[in-house]
């Protein structure tokens, strides 16, 4: 079949029109062929952007289907305009259905079916002791709605410093701009660090951004808050590296990672265990995986080597750990 372009967003995404597609029977989780004039490509059909970094996906939407590559532009990519036809055919049933399934989840934001504002905000000790290190949902992007009850816990725990791994420093003053006075003045109160990348977990910027991330903490007044956006894959990966280093094993680094899953989305190994295992697998293991390689039993010294890769000395290294285990 063949469908015509007839958007494109200041992201490069390039928009069809979805009447095109009434005449096929694709779900979401097939493995599509498009093909743009003798040029094929196989495209994952998703109802979100659960691809690589640089990697492109055809999704489906609130009602509408783009064509979308993560951190990149997929007009640019495919050399693509308004009015362009692009054919598509099944190339396999259910290809990618796994991750469809593990990923086709929504933010819960209703504060109301949660207990406790820990809970609702991912707010928890990143260490077993707890006190000196937390992590949580953002306390400056209410996208979640979670920015007040963040912003109880940082004033129950007396957090002193933040370390944004979400936003960059025009992008924290803009939303901070946007939230109540009161809000406001805990926020100002606090000393933050704005190093946010969303270049992908694997990229250089974010080497380096994690790099800056464990020079901060080395070196900052704690209690210390550690976030992104949802406080999963980003905090994930930064409280990975402390996690380590202080001693926790593997799967203590992975139960505490997929809290975040239960916190933010209500997705639990008891409800589901297929999905739970997939998403565990997909993320904090992976994360762990590049990290520390294929050994995950000597986590503290594969985490140092590591660390000694992205820019990080000795000396330094030596300093957080001393932050991390006084």
């Amino acid at each position: 079949m063949m469908a015509t372009i007839i958007q494109i967003d200041e992201y490069g995404n390039a928009y069809f029109d979805t009447t095109d597609f009434d005449t096929v029977d694709f779900s979401l989780g097939d493995a599509l062929l498009m093909m743009i004039g003798e040029k094929k490509f196989e495209i994952p059909f998703y109802s979100g952007s659960y691809c690589k970094v640089n990697e492109s996906t055809l999704i489906r939407k609130k009602g509408k289907i783009f064509l979308s590559t993560r951190h990149g532009c997929a007009i640019k990519e495919y050399n693509l305009r308004i009015g362009q036809h692009v054919a598509f055919s099944l190339l396999s049933f259910k290809k990618y259905w796994e991750k469809e399934n593990a990923y086709s989840f929504e933010e819960v934001i209703d504060k109301s079916t949660y207990e406790t504002d820990e809970e609702f905000a991912n707010f928890r000790p990143v260490l077993p002791r707890g006190g000196h290190f937390y992590r949580s949902s953002s306390p400056v992007d209410n996208a979640y709605n979670r920015v007040s009850s963040v912003i109880s816990c940082i004033k129950k725990y007396k957090v002193s410093t933040i370390i944004n791994l979400a936003d960059s420093q025009e992008e924290l003053d803009n939303l901070v701009n946007v939230l109540n006075d009161e809000i406001k003045s805990i926020i100002h109160t606090r000393r933050i660090f704005a190093i946010g990348d969303d270049s992908g977990l694997y990229s250089q910027n974010f080497s380096e951004s994690i790099a800056i991330a464990m020079r901060l903490i080395a070196s900052s007044k704690t209690p210390c808050l550690i976030h992104c956006r949802a406080g999963k894959r980003r905090s994930g990966f930064a409280c990975a590296i402390i996690q380590a280093l202080y001693g926790m094993s593997a799967d203590q680094i992975m139960e505490d990672y997929m809290l975040s899953y239960r916190n933010n989305n209500k997705i639990t190994y008891s409800d589901n265990p297929k999905r739970y295992e997939y998403l565990k697998n997909d993320t904090i293991k992976a994360i762990l995986h590049h990290i520390n390689g294929t050994d995950l039993c000597h986590l503290r010294e594969t985490t140092e080597q590591y660390l000694i890769r992205i820019g990080l000395t000795n000396e330094e290294i030596l300093l957080l750990k001393q932050q991390i285990c006084q």
